[in-house]
């Protein structure tokens, strides 16, 4: 069950999508609370970054395909093998190169807040933290996984934030939740001002 905030959230959010794609489906939202991993976060840990994982999805799309194709050929000749493997390289620094070109979009959390696409917003201020996942229809034969971190201010409006671009090995979803919730429970931010936000980034309440 989910609060009356989070599924103002919710159907704000399917609007903006539906606008965006040709179509939606499985999209469900919890609480951070109910995905979090009940592996303790360790006694001390002065903060948790997420970077994000671009390798990973490049190569859904190129490397495996690749990779797939050195196999064929193999069959056939070894300078096919090389070709492919000089462009598996290329693809590779590439896709570094475009990574570390993203750094500042790292995911910061601490005690104080959460730092996300340059901005950092104080615990004080959110009220609620949930992910929206599901599945949306780029056209009638294309579809995507979606994820998208949702905060609630206890003004009442919210920002959301895509997370296609981070990875963790054991889940993001479970991960980001459990230091999410772990850093909330020692929150150490400054307090909001005469009920207002008191987080540093844009003043627009919906993202």
């Amino acid at each position: 069950m989910i609060s009356p905030s989070l599924v103002e959230a919710r159907d704000m959010l399917l609007s903006e999508l539906k606008e965006r794609y040709y179509g939606t489906s499985r999209v469900d939202v919890a609480s951070t609370f109910a995905l979090r991993s009940l592996a303790r976060v360790r006694a001390g840990t002065p903060f948790k970054e997420f970077k994000p994982g671009l390798f990973t999805s490049y190569a859904r799309s190129y490397i495996v395909p690749l990779v797939v194709g050195i196999i064929l050929v193999s069959l056939f000749t070894l300078g096919q093998v090389v070709y492919w493997m000089i462009i598996i390289g290329v693809l590779m620094i590439v896709t570094s190169l475009i990574a570390d070109n993203r750094r500042g979009h790292r995911l910061h959390i601490d005690d104080k807040g959460i730092t996300i696409e340059g901005s950092t917003y104080w615990w004080s201020d959110v009220a609620e933290t949930a992910i929206l996942t599901g599945t949306v229809h780029v056209n009638t034969r294309e579809q995507r996984d979606i994820s998208y971190l949702i905060l609630v201010f206890r003004h009442g409006s919210y920002r959301k934030f895509d997370l296609g671009m981070y990875h963790a090995f054991w889940g993001l979803n479970a991960e980001l939740s459990r230091y999410i919730e772990y850093f909330k429970a020692s929150a150490t931010g400054p307090p909001a001002s005469n009920g207002a936000s008191a987080f540093a980034g844009p003043s627009a309440p919906n993202g």
